[in-house]
């Protein structure tokens, strides 16, 4: 993710100031789709995989958890927030 570009840098011509503000809303646009689907999913799927092993139970880290007092005291709770 750190690799991505917020705004387009790659503006090789002169153009008004109104067409640069449409390149750069559009940049935008498409990094925050970007964030909200693509690496969001991507991330669950992380955070699914490393904790849901086969065989193995992190203590702390358990992905069903029965209720939210359980939940609010876990590790996994504190992994997310940070």
């Amino acid at each position: 993710m750190a690799a991505k570009d917020i705004y387009n840098p790659n503006i090789t011509k002169t153009m008004k100031v109104e067409e640069f503000k449409q390149i750069q809303n559009s940049s935008t646009t498409q990094i925050g789709y970007y964030l909200k689907e693509t690496w969001l999913n991507k991330l669950k799927e992380i955070i699914k995989n490393q904790f849901e092993k086969p065989g193995e139970t992190l203590p702390g880290f358990n992905l069903h958890v029965a209720s939210k007092a359980e939940y609010e005291q876990s590790d996994l709770r504190r992994f997310l927030m940070q």
